[in-house]
């Protein structure tokens, strides 16, 4: 950081002796500041310390901190996909629901999961700090993963698996899914930004690096929760679904799903036991007091002032925010304001994307039921394919990190961040382009009833083939890795220190915003309809997409010419050292 700078001994020594705080905990405070508390202000510090110690080389590149971190999301997210993956099936085959009671729910846990993520955010920058908000998280996570795997146990169902029982087994569920949901709430803000606070001094290229692998961990998670679970339910009596006419053969599914949830909560609880036994290894941001309450001050004292100078002020400001009166602020009020305009910038570039996350949960919600139109093998499941977009990520952000983008870097063309994320629209543009395209093949094989069965016209002898439906799930997870990735990158160099969990938690309400408008559509969710449904999921994101690009490309602008003026340091640095050597 520029504004602060790690306290490190030069030499090997105690952190709690010299540096740390009461706990051994190393203390990250601003320049010019007292560095540790249990000295005497008056003390002389020696002049290096006023300079931010050069980044320690490891022999994997990465500090055991990050390794850690990474670890930590890769199982974290193993137990959210794991579980989250087979709510759909669970839901519509267990417990009876329609697809669009089942298509609510699911996009109420996902808004509940991300659109509580501000308070996860706040907690971590004006109280608790990031470790102690994950670590209380992972106590809410651990009480939902339970209830949920306990109302799926044959012991919660009063004839199973046919008649749950209705004092647990609905109730567990709902109860569980808001416990997973308020924990995924408090982790997901705070464990990037931990993620980038442990490379002090690290250079953007790095950190652009840390935050690819970061989502490697993320879909490496994804690919074992995908790719593992929906097999863990082939166990278990047979339950016969739908209405079977006479003498056709009764459609059946195995029922064990309580072992597929079964399995990644007890992985899950991996993940508190790596995170807290690593706290001596983190760099600890202590929290920075009232952000919130502050920025509301400044919003209300803008508020009224631009009210007051009516529609056309004599003096236009070039910002909302510049009509506050920073003397509301009390002290650091010009600074706090500063930063407040520039993260308050920041967060009006994020406002496409709950269109994008809208066309993201479809792999989770329409995408199961169109499985259920397609032919499958037997020891396939309908959200199986759901694989394939973790294993898409997880074969990429490598090639793409190491090969790729430094190719396009070396050849002329950088890809700024801007540019970056509209690829990533384009690309989840295809892919639903393509869903859209395949229901209206599927509306051509056959028709549906309007109870929502499908029956295929007599001319045809057999279903769709389920392979005609992989393409999206790649598709879309190449757009991630240029959209999503991106943002993360954007939120977190782009917002001052002191609001960065706040704003990556309003980064990740844009997926509670997807979801609110999946919640919204949900009774407009119709096998007849579907087609259309996707289309013009693809024609809202294009457009916004276009709109995103000519709104904000000046940010590309300002990119190339910091790179440009990097790499022009970076030569006269290696001609001085050049010259340097040739001298001796």
């Amino acid at each position: 950081y520029r504004d602060y700078v790690l306290t490190m001994p030069h030499s090997r020594g105690s952190w709690k002796d010299d540096f740390g705080g009461p706990d051994g905990d190393p203390y990250v405070t601003p320049i010019g500041q007292q560095k540790n508390p249990h000295k005497k202000q008056d003390e002389e510090c020696p002049e290096e310390d006023e300079q931010a110690a050069p980044p320690a080389q490891y022999s994997c590149g990465w500090p055991p901190s990050v390794i850690c971190i990474l670890l930590v999301e890769l199982f974290e997210r193993f137990a959210f996909y794991g579980i989250s993956v087979s709510f759909m099936n669970y839901m519509e085959n267990m417990l009876g629901w329609q697809q669009s009671v089942a298509n609510a729910a699911v996009s109420t846990f996902n808004f509940v999961s991300y659109g509580m993520c501000i308070l996860g955010g706040v907690m971590a920058d004006d109280f608790w700090g990031r470790y102690y908000t994950i670590s209380v998280s992972c106590v809410f996570y651990t009480i939902g993963i339970a209830c949920i795997t306990l109302s799926a146990c044959p012991f919660s169902w009063k004839d199973y698996p046919d008649t749950p029982m209705p004092g647990f087994a609905i109730p567990g569920l709902i109860v569980g899914m808001f416990f997973m949901g308020m924990g995924t709430s408090g982790i997901k803000p705070n464990v990037s930004t931990m993620l980038a606070e442990q490379l002090v001094g690290a250079s953007e290229r790095k950190i652009e690096s840390a935050y690819r692998w970061f989502y490697f961990a993320i879909n490496g998670g994804g690919l074992l929760g995908n790719g593992i679970t929906p097999y863990l339910h082939k166990f278990g009596p047979d339950k016969i679904i739908g209405d079977p006419q006479p003498g056709e053969e009764p459609e059946t599914i195995k029922t064990s799903f309580w072992i597929s949830y079964l399995v990644p909560s007890s992985l899950f609880f991996l993940v508190v036991f790596i995170f807290v036994g690593g706290k001596k290894l983190y760099i600890l941001v202590p929290p920075s007091g009232s952000v919130v309450s502050r920025a509301c001050k400044a919003i209300w004292s803008a508020c009224k002032n631009r009210i007051k100078v009516g529609w056309k002020p004599a003096t236009p400001r070039a910002h909302f925010i510049d009509w506050c009166d920073v003397s509301v602020l009390g002290e650091g009020g010009e600074a706090f304001h500063k930063d407040l305009r520039k993260a308050l910038q920041t967060c009006s570039l994020l406002a496409v994307f709950p269109v994008y996350w809208l066309l993201y949960n479809q792999m989770s919600t329409n995408f199961v039921s169109q499985a259920k139109w397609l032919k499958l093998p037997s020891w396939l499941s309908e959200e199986s394919l759901n694989v394939f977009n973790p294993a898409m990520l997880v074969i990429s952000i490598p090639f793409l990190d190491r090969f790729f983008f430094p190719w396009m870097r070396s050849h002329g063309f950088p890809l700024p961040r801007i540019q970056r994320m509209c690829i990533g629209f384009a690309i989840a543009t295809c892919a639903m382009l393509y869903a859209g395209g395949l229901q209206l093949f599927i509306s051509t094989w056959g028709w549906f009833d309007d109870d929502g069965s499908y029956t295929l016209f007599s001319y045809h002898s057999s279903e769709i083939p389920i392979w005609f439906q992989i393409p999206p799930y790649p598709m879309i997870a190449m757009s991630e890795i240029f959209a999503n990735v991106t943002a993360y990158e954007f939120v977190y160099k782009e917002t001052p220190v002191t609001m960065r969990s706040i704003v990556m938690a309003l980064y990740l309400c844009t997926t509670a915003g997807g979801s609110l408008l999946g919640i919204i559509i949900s009774p407009l969710v119709n096998p007849k309809w579907l087609a259309q449904l996707f289309l013009g999921f693809a024609a809202c994101l294009a457009t916004f997409a276009v709109m995103f690009y000519y709104t904000f490309r000046h940010y590309d602008v300002t990119e190339l010419q910091q790179l440009a003026e990097a790499d022009e340091e970076a030569k006269k640095l290696l001609t001085k050292e050049n010259l340097e050597t040739s001298s001796h």
